[in-house]
């Protein structure tokens, strides 16, 4: 992830974060949820759950399309992500070139392992 000096994003998800660790939350509800809240908070004026229906993504998605300064496409876990895309000249089942077998090539330890 790029971002400029006093990128309001993250200043509110580090806030939020610091916020949820005071209570207790648990790991995962320090990274995605949070992140989701912070962005729709600063980008779209209100904050969002991880879960706002296909019509609330869609046009956030087109929203944020349109904009010069954000780029976003939409996930397909576990083939499609930020972190690893999936290409089947490469990855052939069998040939342990899968993402599993790349995250353990990589010494990738999974969140809630």
């Amino acid at each position: 992830m790029i971002s400029c000096n006093n990128n309001p994003i993250f200043k509110t998800t580090i806030e939020m974060n610091l916020k949820k660790r005071k209570v207790g939350s648990s790991l995962y509800g320090l990274g995605a949820p949070i992140y989701m809240n912070a962005v729709t908070y600063e980008v779209f004026g209100t904050k969002y759950d991880q879960t706002p229906g296909a019509i609330t993504m869609n046009k956030f998605r087109e929203l944020l399309d349109n904009h010069i300064h954000f780029s976003t496409f939409k996930e397909f876990p576990q083939n499609n992500t930020i972190i690893f895309k999936y290409d089947n000249t490469t990855f052939i089942k069998g040939n342990n070139k899968g993402k599993y077998q790349f995250y353990n090539e990589q010494n990738v330890k999974a969140w809630n392992k």
